[in-house]
Parts: structure tokens; C-alpha cells; sequence
């Protein structure tokens, strides 16, 4: 049920805040763990299930050492955040709207669409059910379903989720909120024939790389540095 996969989630995000390096998350992703957690439960329940099925699929993913999931966890941040995007062009005023009209509040506008939308626009699994338990999404789509998908598709953008990982895996600093395991990335791309040594930083080429001031692993080609070409 969606109440019981809540629940150990919660129980797996508090685990991985409670002893990070058992669960094999970084600190500063643990942080900011109890801090998106702390926030959920403030919200409405719509809100909570949303951050709580984000979080325990990223620790699902590091504590798997599976890149496949922890890219995955970042493709579906941004499928929520497209979301949100597109019900603000259709409800410009659902953010800041109180709770004398739920029904047109931002959270549940966009279980109203996600339900709508479902499948076409990549939303299933627990999310979906929450969605269905969710009574102030009920009712009609407030817009044509063509129209949504349509501005969904525009707000969800293959480009917007590449920068992200290209930004996530450059960052220098060694204590950074990272989403991605370098390791996991400098793995993969050993194992594929046509990528191999293409991760790391080519000092003839700085200009594919933008602002980026490489650390000194990323010159020495001991941790990767991508770029957007690379990473198309």
C-alpha cells in the first residue's frame, strides 16, 4: 500500500541521516536529507509523499551503488518540477494560494494533472497512487489534456536534466551536495568502448567546459569532468 512503502521510506531516509557512512551517503547529502524531510512534514500530505518517494529512491540508489537509479532519482526531480512548472502556466496563482481553496493549491493541482496525465507524461508507481488517495485532486482536468501534455513536454526538457548531471558530477569541491557517485560514473564509463577516457578533462579543449576550473583530480584524469557534447 502506499502508506506502508511511505512509511519505510521514511524509515530509510532516517536511516542514512542517522549513520550516513553505513548507508553510503555522503554528509552533506544527509543534511539535506533531514532538512527536505523536516520541510515535508509542515506541508499537506501531497507534499510529504512527493519528497518522501524522492528521497528514499535516491538513498535506494547509493545504498545499491546503482548509477542507473541515482540518475533516474534526478530524471524524476525534474518530471516534479516540469510538473509544477506546468500547472503555474495554466494557475499562475496555485503557489501562493491558501488553504481556503485546496483544491487549488499547488501540490493538489498537480496530482489533479498527474492523475490526468498519467502514463504519457511518465508518472506511475507510488507517486500515482498517492495522487488517486488525494481528495482535493479530484474532478476534471481544468484544461484540454492535449494542451497539458503539450506544455509538460515543453517544460521537461532532455537539455535542462543533461546540465544538471554534467553540474552535478564537475563540482571540485570535495565536500559537495553531490547526487551522483563519481566512481559509479568513471565505472560506467570504462565498461563502454565508445566513451572510456572521454570523461576526463581535455586541457586542449577548455571551452566545452564553460566556467569549469578543473581540481587538480580532474587534471591528473583520477575524477571525471563532462561536458554537454559528451554527455548528448
Amino acid at each position: 500500500s502506499v502508506s506502508a512503502h511511505l512509511a519505510e521510506g521514511v524509515r530509510m531516509v532516517l536511516a542514512a541521516i542517522h549513520d550516513p557512512d553505513r548507508m553510503g551517503v555522503a554528509k552533506t547529502r544527509a543534511k539535506y536529507f533531514a532538512q527536505q524531510l523536516t520541510e515535508a512534514f509542515t506541508n499537506c500530505q501531497a507534499v510529504q509523499a512527493r519528497i518522501i518517494d524522492s528521497l528514499q529512491a535516491e538513498v535506494r540508489g547509493v545504498a545499491a551503488h546503482s548509477l542507473a537509479a541515482q540518475v533516474r532519482g534526478l530524471v524524476e526531480d525534474y518530471r516534479e518540477m516540469a510538473l509544477d512548472r506546468t500547472v503555474c502556466h495554466f494557475h499562475p496563482s496555485a503557489p501562493s494560494m491558501d488553504d481556503c481553496e485546496p483544491t487549488q493549491q499547488l501540490p493538489h493541482l498537480s496530482n489533479r494533472y498527474r492523475l490526468h496525465m498519467g502514463r504519457e507524461a511518465g508518472f506511475y508507481g507510488t507517486a500515482l497512487q498517492a495522487a488517486k488517495i488525494d481528495r482535493n485532486a479530484r474532478g476534471p482536468l481544468p484544461v484540454a489534456r492535449k494542451r497539458a501534455l503539450r506544455q509538460f513536454s515543453h517544460e521537461f526538457r532532455v537539455r535542462d536534466i543533461l546540465k544538471a548531471v554534467v553540474a552535478d558530477v564537475n563540482q571540485t569541491d570535495p565536500e559537495a551536495n553531490r547526487r551522483l557517485d563519481r566512481k559509479l560514473v568513471m565505472d560506467w564509463a570504462g565498461s563502454c568502448s565508445g566513451i572510456g577516457h572521454r570523461i576526463f578533462y581535455e586541457e586542449g579543449r577548455p571551452e566545452m567546459y564553460g566556467d569549469l576550473k578543473p581540481s587538480a583530480e580532474q587534471l591528473a584524469m583520477q575524477q571525471p569532468a563532462l561536458h554537454l557534447e559528451l554527455a548528448a
